[in-house]
């Protein structure tokens, strides 16, 4: 699994310097499949539990929240962006890094989208008045996602023998927020 806390992107802002980008855990996995290659497993072994394996990743936050949104003193390079090209970059950089994974024998590969990071405490300390959710960092989110999805359903048709499953975890986290009480009504968190 591939933590919450890594970024997709490596440019990073100076708050989060010790987490792991995505292309980092993905190298480390590379050195534990030749591990496994070359130990006990052999070739067919390991391809076979790597094949049957399912990666479950959830990544991307931490370069919105602790990157793109900091103040220009603490993140001066990320700047460069505007928002819709900093969400491409964001999601071509994370398409490769899938596609590496998928060379690397992988077939089953569930993604979360980003969740609601306007109702984080940390976004509702900065800028929430009433302790409601941030609405432009919602929005961030809710368009990263659109272009997760799409980016997901095109990587399913070009590489059909392999599953990528969309995990909508924004609307599972936001109906329990709308609807605290009633443990939220959400039909499914996949597709």
């Amino acid at each position: 699994m591939f933590s919450a806390e890594d970024r997709i992107y490596c440019t990073c802002g100076i708050l989060q310097n010790q987490r792991l980008v995505f292309q980092k855990q993905l190298a480390a996995f590379l050195t534990v499949r030749q591990n496994l290659t070359s130990g006990r497993l052999g070739v067919n072994g390991t391809n076979d539990l790597v094949n049957k394996a399912l990666f479950l990743i959830n990544v991307g936050s931490n370069d919105y929240i602790n990157n793109y949104m900091l103040p220009p003193s603490l993140s001066p390079r990320i700047k460069k962006y505007g928002l819709v090209e900093y969400q491409n970059l964001l999601i071509g950089t994370f398409r490769h890094n899938l596609q590496a994974l998928y060379d690397a024998g992988a077939r089953k590969i569930a993604v979360s989208n980003l969740g609601p990071m306007g109702c984080i405490p940390h976004q509702l300390a900065l800028w929430s008045r009433n302790g409601s959710c941030v609405t432009h960092t919602n929005r961030i989110a809710f368009s990263y996602n659109a272009g997760l999805k799409n980016m997901l359903e095109g990587m399913r048709n070009q590489l059909p023998d392999a599953q990528f499953l969309y995990m909508d975890i924004y609307h599972v986290v936001m109906d329990h927020i709308k609807r605290p009480g009633l443990g939220g009504k959400s039909k499914s968190c996949l597709s």
